[in-house]
């Protein structure tokens, strides 16, 4: 038989509830060091022996939760400040997919000039991608080509779930080609 003590070591006893987690959330929200408030829920529980998980089990729980939080707010803010660019330029165009999680999948954009230089020196094109060099783990893709006095144009970007999804790039290949 397990001892009071050593329950919070069981598998069953290291999961941390949602109740706990709305209150450490709501008490960060105020303010108050993560150490602190492991303090409080300990002394809630009769000590740490008694609590209903391991205290490492907490910090991992909302450090995930914060990093949830990160990734939906960077995804709104790039999506927000791509609208904004749209707004100013009659000719932006953006174009993006979400799984089926609802998080940000893919994203294409290009602004005006970008389009209006695909459409003038766009009959050859490459592909420069990074490799999952990101936080979020998506392939960036630069499109770009050369103009006529043989400098770089950039034609447009792409972050992308995988590099094995081409439908995204050809999607962007024909909508660059329709004039701006």
């Amino acid at each position: 038989m397990v001892s009071v003590p050593e329950l919070q070591f069981l598998k069953n006893n290291r999961v941390v509830f949602d109740d706990l987690l709305a209150q450490v959330r709501s008490m960060k929200s105020v303010g108050m060091k993560t150490s602190q408030i492991m303090t409080h829920i300990a002394m809630q529980s009769g000590g740490y022996e008694r609590m209903p998980c391991q205290v490492r089990d907490v910090y991992n729980r909302i450090a995930g939760a914060i990093r949830e939080e990160k990734l939906e707010t960077d995804a709104e803010g790039a999506l927000g400040f791509l609208d904004c660019l749209s707004a100013r330029d009659p000719n932006f165009f953006l174009y993006h997919q979400v799984d089926t999680e609802n998080r940000l999948a893919n994203v294409f954009w290009a602004d005006g000039t970008a389009r209006i230089d695909y459409w003038a020196f766009g009959d050859v094109i490459t592909f420069d991608t990074t490799y999952l060099t990101n936080t979020y783990n998506k392939t960036l893709c630069i499109l770009m080509g050369v103009n006529h006095h043989l400098s770089t144009c950039v034609f447009g970007f792409a972050l992308q779930v995988n590099e094995k999804n081409g439908d995204l790039l050809m999607d962007a290949n024909s909508i660059l080609r329709m004039s701006p």
